[in-house]
């Protein structure tokens, strides 16, 4: 185990044999004590990896809203010029892409993102006095950043098409914060692993790009039997599905199924944080 201890005003790390998995409730309380004390160096590391970012690009944030509203005009020119027919899918073919895509970036950046912690905040990690929890925020509030400007474009796309409810886009915005959450248990739970094994990073962007056809991205997903046995397996076709339909239609199109999965998902990401929580200090040297 890992603690910490005041030695002359500097926190020490200090080593046991003692395990800290059989203390559970001492390591919850301590992650959820990280979580109080690490939302403004998260929301610092945020923001001055932002400003590096954006001060490198002579448009800055303009990319960020050029980059989906020009997807889904090709993709509009497209059926219109009757290149693609996607048949009938209840809303206009553009709005169904855009909301799809964005919706799967947000999934790839959520499992891709907290994969790469060790590798970004090798640094960081080492200081002792810095909580576990702070880079699990920074990467979330990372998360929701970008994805505002897809949601400002899934809302402009949806209203300009006449594929809205106002109501069902409320709701859609107050559970996306929790799509991240869900999508993010993947990368949490494997992030330890990768600073040892980097290859499942690696990995994982290869297995995700396939992964967007097997989702109702682009397409509707047929629904033979065996088909939707497949789909209900697809936790990223689940949300993207149920998200595009409760902002477009007011209602969700597989309530069961997104339930379980969401609460399979949030239960991932408490193990993840739980372990990601415990290797910190003994990986952070590898990082």
């Amino acid at each position: 185990m890992t603690g910490e201890i005041e030695k002359s005003g500097r926190p020490v790390a200090v080593y046991s044999a003692d395990s800290q998995v059989l203390r559970l409730g001492e390591v919850f309380a301590h992650m959820l004590r990280g979580v109080r004390r690490s939302n403004y160096l998260a929301y610092r590391l945020v923001r001055r990896d932002i400003k590096g970012e954006y001060s490198r690009a002579a448009f800055g944030m303009l990319w960020d809203w050029l980059d989906p509203l020009i997807f889904a005009g090709i993709f509009y020119a497209l059926m219109h010029l009757r290149v693609i027919n996607p048949g009938e899918m209840g809303m206009p073919y553009v709005t169904f892409v855009t909301f799809g895509v964005l919706l799967y970036a947000t999934f790839v950046d959520s499992v891709l993102m907290p994969l790469r912690i060790f590798a970004r905040s090798k640094a960081l990690l080492q200081h002792v006095n810095v909580a576990p929890e702070a880079h699990l925020l920074a990467v979330y509030y990372r998360i929701l950043f970008n994805s505002g400007f897809r949601v400002v474009v899934m809302l402009l796309v949806a209203a300009a098409f006449g594929a809205i409810s106002p109501l069902g886009f409320i709701a859609f915005v107050l559970v996306y914060p929790v799509y991240i959450l869900a999508a993010m248990s993947i990368g949490v739970l494997l992030a330890p692993f990768n600073a040892v094994y980097a290859d499942l990073s690696r990995l994982a962007e290869i297995l995700l790009r396939p992964l967007r056809y097997l989702c109702p991205v682009m397409w509707v997903l047929p629904f033979t039997p065996e088909q939707g046995i497949l789909y209900t397996l697809n936790p990223p076709a689940v949300f993207i599905d149920n998200l595009r339909a409760l902002a477009t239609l007011g209602t969700v199109s597989s309530p069961v199924a997104l339930a379980a999965w969401t609460a399979g998902a949030l239960a991932t990401f408490v193990l993840g944080w739980f372990v990601f929580h415990l290797s910190v200090p003994v990986l952070s040297e590898r990082a």
